[in-house]
């Protein structure tokens, strides 16, 4: 986490930087990195770094407070949204549900992207319920220019659109996509776009096959059905990404039930994760597909309290690995 062989002052900032906190703060910085990946462009979080330093005066800092008070703005946001759905009580036991997640707890508290993301997509789909497009469309970019798969975002406005033949707002919900592939188009031979590379865990098939390079379609899927792949024996931490990768799936469908349209968000995204993301890094990003929450509606004390304690040991426990892991989690 050290720029230029300098020590991070203050010492209490080692509590929130691990692995790709360093790109986003180095790409806050604009400088260059080799390309050793073929990546996807986000540029969104750290753009957001170099404003907020700007005025603090360190970018580790406004890293760490972005995240921790986006991580936090976004619960009434889904509170919200869920109370489209239920009762405000099982909507405030879901709220909690998903707040205290070991995986959306953590990466909601250290300088990571997954606070700017979940609360643009949240506020994207938020805003479409309020009849508020023109908004909810500016929230689109913002998660498109977070992590590329955020313009999944676009699809239920757009199928609630077609459905109900509102043709005039199409364009405007299309809006992401025509800047990101502007963006794209008018930088494409510039040196701009081999800065904006970030996350290795959504890169592309061409990440090396070794150790944290396997891919759950390629590495584990695919050779059952082919001779021409050679069999990846799975480590434990892959089993366990394995199993949760059936039960997530699970709750993915399972959205349609409540909501046609964000089942088709839920189950788009589940698809675009699992083929594309690395087999340790599934459970973080699997665990922001938002509208999964939506299947838990309790507001029972009895359930909750414990619930809510385990979540919060365990995620004491995946924050350490975090920090000390030889591997990114």
């Amino acid at each position: 986490m050290n720029i230029y062989n300098e020590p991070l002052v203050p010492r209490w900032l080692y509590l929130f930087v691990a692995w790709d906190s360093n790109w986003y703060i180095n790409l806050a910085h604009f400088y260059t990195f080799e390309p050793l990946v073929q990546g996807t462009l986000f540029p969104g979080y750290p753009i957001l770094i170099k404003l907020l330093a700007v005025v603090i005066g360190n970018y580790w800092i406004a890293a760490i407070a972005l995240s921790n008070v986006l991580g936090f703005a976004l619960l009434p946001v889904f509170q919200a949204t869920a109370e489209r759905y239920m009762t405000k009580g099982e909507a405030l036991g879901g709220t909690l549900i998903m707040g205290s997640f070991p995986y959306v707890f953590v990466y909601t508290t250290v300088a990571y992207s997954e606070s700017l993301f979940l609360l643009s997509v949240l506020a994207t789909w938020y805003l479409y319920l309020e009849d508020k497009l023109h908004l909810a469309s500016l929230s689109a970019v913002l998660a498109t220019f977070t992590k590329a798969y955020g313009i999944l975002i676009v699809l239920p406005l757009l199928l609630d659109l077609l459905v109900h033949r509102r043709w005039k707002k199409i364009p405007l919900a299309l809006v992401p996509a025509f800047l990101v592939a502007s963006f794209v188009f008018l930088f494409k031979s510039q040196a701009i776009l081999r800065r904006m590379i970030l996350e290795i865990n959504t890169a592309t098939w061409q990440v090396s096959h070794v150790g944290t390079g396997y891919f759950y379609v390629r590495d584990f899927v695919l050779p059952i059905f082919s001779q021409d792949r050679p069999v990846i024996m799975f480590d434990y931490w892959h089993a366990f990404a394995l199993t949760l990768i059936v039960f997530i799936g699970c709750a993915a469908i399972y959205v349609a039930k409540t909501d046609w349209r964000l089942g088709a968000y839920s189950i788009a995204l589940y698809i675009v994760i699992i083929l594309f993301g690395f087999i340790n890094g599934l459970i973080r990003y699997l665990s922001f597909i938002f509208p999964m929450w939506l299947n838990f509606r309790t507001k029972n004390p009895l359930i909750l309290s414990p619930l809510i304690l385990l979540f919060y040991v365990h995620s004491l426990i995946l924050w350490q690995q975090f920090l000390l892991s030889p591997l990114p989690l």
